[in-house]
């Protein structure tokens, strides 16, 4: 935990005072399944600045559940991603993800990756997007070594425009090693509320090939979230 605020602090500061930064803060109720059961209340911040030749892209996510004084949810996520522009809608990226969930038995799980994007479809209404790439990746175990690989990332975003103030997202990101392979799929329906106020519902699946004993390979959250753009 104490990386993950380091590692915070070290990046935010470059959206903060960079211009012109898109921000979006969203909270509300969360149900979770797998490692982690119940329903909390969870906040995200994602920051977005754009210029010519770069989008750089942050997120940090939290959600903590407690009942009886004993806790029984806690994780933190970190995704920094920056996009180099290329002609024909292309672009090569560097990544860094990182993931501390208390009851997955891993301490954390912290990657890094390069890769090239592109965008199969790109209107007004629809967007279908993929990308490639290799990585190195940490699956830091609780008392034993950490796994360290290689890795290679495969993902794929679509966006579907449904009318002016709302838009459905999917995702799908794949990153296999030698040692695990994690999936990750989402969907999310957005619909603007009043002036700068949207609701964000949608549902996040994780799956785990390798899991320390006792853990399930699958956790899903679904969520309701008030989003605000500033």
């Amino acid at each position: 935990m104490r990386n993950f605020l380091l590692l915070l602090m070290l990046n935010l500061p470059f959206f903060v005072h960079a211009e012109p930064v898109s921000s979006e803060f969203e909270l509300g109720l969360l149900s979770t399944s797998g490692n982690s059961e119940g329903k909390t209340i969870n906040s995200q911040l994602i920051l977005i600045k754009e210029t010519t030749a770069w989008v750089y892209k942050g997120s940090v996510a939290a959600l903590f559940d407690s009942s009886n004084k004993m806790t029984s949810a806690e994780k933190y996520n970190l995704d920094l991603q920056a996009d180099k522009k290329l002609p024909a809608k292309q672009t090569f990226y560097l990544l860094f993800a990182s993931e501390n969930d208390r009851f997955s038995g891993f301490d954390h799980q912290t990657s890094i990756g390069v890769g090239y994007g592109w965008q199969l479809i790109a209107t007004d209404v629809h967007t279908l997007g993929f990308e490639i790439g290799p990585g190195y990746r940490v699956n830091a175990l609780a008392e034993q070594p950490d796994e360290k690989e290689l890795t290679l990332r495969v993902g794929e975003s679509y966006q579907w425009q449904l009318s002016k103030t709302a838009t459905l997202s999917q995702y799908l990101k794949l990153e296999g090693g030698g040692d695990n392979t994690i999936s990750r799929l989402g969907v999310n329906l957005k619909s603007q509320l009043l002036g700068n106020l949207s609701l964000s519902i949608g549902i996040d699946g994780k799956y785990t090939e390798h899991v320390p004993l006792g853990r399930d390979h699958a956790d899903t959250e679904t969520y309701a979230r008030i989003a605000y753009q500033f």
